[in-house]
């Protein structure tokens, strides 16, 4: 079992304040209650929600894909819920318009989309929380929080909000040029964000930098209850490839906000100083011409290779 996957789990079910004997046990013994145990005496029910789609090639997909492979593996039941969950057929005409308003006014597109995203999410919520069963939802963003917040149906539905960013997620988007700092709807999505994180359960840090990015900007943390669990949770057991060794790995989408162009400035560097590091950078987006482009003009071309988006990574890090 993977001790940091361990504690995720643990998290969860001391947020919910399940019974001692479960939590004694960590994930093997509450897996085995849940089957043993009635109703009115079980470990709860985990929901991961999403705003973005079931499938992709951001880190956030990667995150849930790496959490619900280790559940499977651990024999513990999980749902995933995203806005597709609910209302499939409507999902196309609600949620299109949202590119027609990015070519005319980019803050509306980014407003219409948390609205509806959360909106349909909030529903597929409400159908799975109906019956008021114990629950713990691991949300992956505040808006998926503030959705399983205002779905749940009582206090033993409890909500984990995961934090994977270095920033508001206003700053996202103010640096995909998407919204003018500081403007009405950057504004709007800092408040929510403050708001949502002051009534959660528990929060999971995927870093420290991500804490202490929160913490930045957001002096009050919100719940006590809290951990930084990294990437990956389940350790890899296969056996390295020495035909594929390099110095140095990044993953992450190729996004200006991951800085990429500052990792390659330091790879030119210290070939400057008599140091050469190769790299692999694994991820998609739109800065990947940019990045090529660098490392050539670098000089870095025999030193990086470029690896797209690939799921199964977790593989090929030794």
């Amino acid at each position: 079992m993977g001790p940091a996957g361990g504690r995720a789990i643990r998290l969860c079910i001391k947020v919910l304040g399940a019974r001692s004997q479960a939590m004694m046990g960590g994930v093997r013994g509450a897996a085995r209650a849940h089957s043993e145990t009635t109703c009115g005496d079980h470990v709860p029910d985990l929901v991961i929600a999403s705003i973005l789609r079931p499938e992709g090639a951001t880190g956030v997909h990667t995150h849930i894909r790496e959490f619900r492979r280790y559940l499977e593996a651990e024999g513990i039941p999980c749902a995933l819920l995203t806005p597709y969950s609910w209302g499939r057929p409507l999902t196309g005409p609600v949620f299109a318009p949202r590119l027609l308003l990015a070519k005319v006014h980019k803050p509306s597109s980014v407003a219409w989309y948390y609205r509806f995203h959360e909106a349909f999410l909030r529903r597929a919520l409400r159908r799975r929380l109906a019956e008021g069963n114990a629950a713990v939802v691991y949300a992956q963003g505040p808006r998926e929080a503030r959705a399983a917040l205002d779905a749940r149906r009582g206090p033993s539905q409890q909500v984990v909000m995961v934090v994977h960013s270095l920033s508001s997620q206003a700053d996202e988007w103010a640096a995909k040029a998407m919204l003018p700092p500081g403007s009405r709807t950057f504004r709007r999505i800092r408040r929510v964000e403050a708001e949502t994180i002051a009534r959660l359960d528990g929060i999971v840090y995927v870093t420290e930098a991500a804490r202490d990015a929160l913490l930045s900007w957001l002096p009050d943390p919100g719940p006590s209850r809290a951990a930084v669990i990294s990437n990956f949770i389940v350790p890899n057991e296969s056996e390295a490839s020495g035909d594929s060794e390099v110095d140095l790995v990044t993953i992450g989408s190729l996004e200006l906000p991951k800085n990429h162009s500052y990792l390659l400035k330091v790879l030119a560097a210290a070939n400057q100083m008599g140091h050469r590091y190769t790299l692999d950078v694994f991820g998609a987006g739109s800065l990947r011409g940019h990045l090529v482009k660098q490392a050539a003009d670098l000089g870095l071309s025999a030193q990086v290779r470029f690896m797209g988006f690939r799921p199964d990574v977790r593989t090929m890090l030794h």
